[in-house]
């Protein structure tokens, strides 16, 4: 007679893999409070549960939520390195949690009647995200949230110039886009 046999289980490679993901990013930072949106990557190599990558963003076009000088702009770019951990629920819903250490540099400038008073200042950043996996297939539909401080900000605010607004100390963004995975 034949022993019992064990129930099937969702089976999941183990290994080294390849990803990365692309994604439309809107951002809130604060303070002052600045929305945002643009485009957000990402690429990742995954050992077993473990995910080690880059990331990189550009606000492109971030504008005060008060109203301010119509003159105003400000973009901002960030990159990084990032570390996680990944969850699989079943094979088509996975969820990745994890930290990131990001260099962000953003620019100003405005338009008054002395000129133009322009800059930008480079800036160390904490950060922590969540990033959703939807799908089946190589190419699967993502989602993340992501949050970051910058603790030089912390205790006093930093001006690229008097006449523009501080530079904002955290922010928050929300992303949706695709994911690709190897097979």
């Amino acid at each position: 007679e034949d022993p019992p046999r064990a129930a099937p289980t969702a089976v999941r490679r183990a290994g080294v893999e390849v990803e990365g993901g692309a994604v439309a990013s809107s951002r809130l930072a604060g303070a002052p409070a600045l929305g945002s949106i643009g485009p957000a990557a990402h690429a990742s190599l995954r050992i077993d549960d473990w995910l080690f990558g880059v990331n990189a963003r550009w606000d492109a076009y971030q504008k005060p939520l008060r109203a301010t000088d119509r003159s105003f702009e400000m973009d901002s770019v960030a990159a990084g390195f990032g570390a996680g951990r990944r969850f699989v629920i079943d094979p088509s819903v996975r969820f990745d949690f994890g930290g990131a250490l990001l260099v962000v540099n953003e620019a100003q400038s405005t338009e008054s009647d002395d000129g133009e008073q322009a800059g930008s200042v480079a800036d160390v950043r904490l950060g922590t995200g969540a990033r959703a996996w939807i799908g089946r297939s190589n190419l699967r539909f993502l989602s993340q949230l992501d949050a970051e401080v910058s603790v030089s900000r912390l205790r006093h605010e930093i001006r690229i110039d008097p006449t523009l607004p501080p530079l904002p100390t955290w922010s928050v963004g929300l992303g949706v886009g695709v994911g690709w995975t190897a097979p």
